[in-house]
């Protein structure tokens, strides 16, 4: 399993708007057929530039539908964000691989 995942640090401002808007371009626009779930977790750290920071995952069960997400989904997100939130975040993503997973 594939994991890829986006930290965004949001101005305090728009924390509200912001997640509403993540809930909706999940409903409106990703294929959820191609991965198993996608969540938001809100990191529990204070930053020191400030906002508040949240981290998105999409779990997916190969690299090829992960590299099928980047160019499809990604690139719609990365666009819709820098058009609705210019200036008010920043962002880095990162690719993980599952290696051990445990359950109860």
């Amino acid at each position: 399993m594939f994991i890829y995942n986006i930290t965004f640090n949001i101005e305090e401002t728009i924390q509200q708007e912001w997640l509403a808007w993540m809930n909706q371009f999940f409903e409106e626009n990703v294929s959820f057929g191609n991965f198993n779930s996608a969540n938001i977790h809100q990191v529990m750290i204070q930053e020191e530039m400030g906002g508040v920071t949240f981290a998105v995952q999409f779990n997916m069960p190969t690299k090829e539908i992960l590299e099928q997400f980047q160019l499809k989904e990604l690139t719609l997100l990365q666009t819709q964000l820098q058009q609705k939130f210019n200036g008010k975040y920043v962002f880095f993503h990162t690719e993980l691989k599952v290696v051990s997973q445990f359950q109860p």
